[in-house]
């Protein structure tokens, strides 16, 4: 099974008094980034949700974000106001350093962590236990969620890439048609530049001409890349059949891929090779992208 490594859950918990939504969110990433927000009345639970979130993804940018709002009635909000306090000092004291004036955003104010206290207070360690215990299994569920959302995508870019190893295969068997009649072509074309010469003291015999059309068949011989490019083909169909993490290993192989077209194109010395071998380019370097989404 592919899994794409980008996906969105969201999920609503009613928990002693308050409305938590929770919402995970999953990006592209080399290795796996896990950043965890959680309010300040639990304060601490972070940690342990982020080893949960470690424990069930490999690879991507995932950010976990869990909001709260008091669903009491005549619930208060309470102001941290030693720490407003202490904001406002801080502010008075920066402001001459870089000869400004003290200039007090409220909004800016109320958005920091720690200023808005929205009933926190009032709880007690059983109920924060209750709370604590009640997001995390919450979270166990939205990280289902979120994952059946990555394999849906993942099912989809793996018919996508499905479909273009078949475009590199069809392409690799086109460039060795044209190698293995590149002999005749290439004798043909060389004969009729002579005869457009024409006037030769020395009339050149098909022989020598033969040797000629050898010698530059053997500098441009392209059998070893498209060997390889088959083998290449052959392993990415078989990474697709695999379970777990891909991504890396696929990146790795486009590369691989990428290489030997490169080689194919300087060695093609024919107008039609070459047009495959661009073509091939092409289609690698769009596999490329879509193998940027796999874990």
């Amino acid at each position: 099974m592919t899994w794409s490594m980008t996906g969105f859950a969201r999920r609503s918990l009613s928990q002693d008094g308050f409305d938590f939504t929770l919402e995970l969110k999953s990006l592209n990433g080399k290795g796996l980034d896990v950043r965890v927000r959680v309010p300040q009345m639990i304060d601490g639970l972070d940690v342990a949700l982020r080893k949960l979130v470690q424990s069930r993804l490999k690879r991507g940018s995932v950010a976990l974000n869990i909001s709260a709002e008091s669903s009491l009635a005549g619930s208060k909000i309470a102001l941290n106001e030693t720490y407003i306090d202490q904001l406002a000092d801080a502010a008075n004291r920066i402001a001459p350093k870089f000869g400004v004036h003290t200039q007090v955003n409220i909004d800016g104010i109320l958005a920091l962590r720690g200023v808005i206290d929205a009933g926190s207070e009032a709880l007690d360690d059983t109920q924060r236990d209750q709370i604590s215990a009640a997001l995390t299994s919450a979270t166990e569920a939205l990280l289902d969620d979120l994952i059946e959302n990555r394999m849906q995508e993942g099912a989809a870019l793996a018919r996508l890439l499905g479909d273009q190893i078949a475009q590199i295969e069809d392409l690799t068997a086109a460039c060795r048609a044209r190698a293995d009649a590149r002999p005749e072509h290439m004798q043909a074309r060389i004969t009729a530049a002579l005869e457009r010469l024409g006037g030769l003291d020395t009339p050149i015999s098909d022989d020598r001409i033969a040797q000629e059309v050898a010698m530059i068949l053997v500098r441009g011989d392209i059998t070893e890349e498209l060997d390889r490019l088959d083998a290449h083909i052959a392993a990415a169909r078989k990474l697709l059949a695999e379970d777990g993490p891909i991504g890396r290993q696929f990146d790795f192989l486009c590369q691989e891929l990428n290489r030997e077209a490169n080689t194919l194109c300087s060695k093609a010395q024919d107008q039609m090779l070459s047009e495959h071998g661009m073509r091939l380019k092409v289609v690698i370097d769009q596999m490329r992208e879509q193998v940027q989404n796999i874990e």
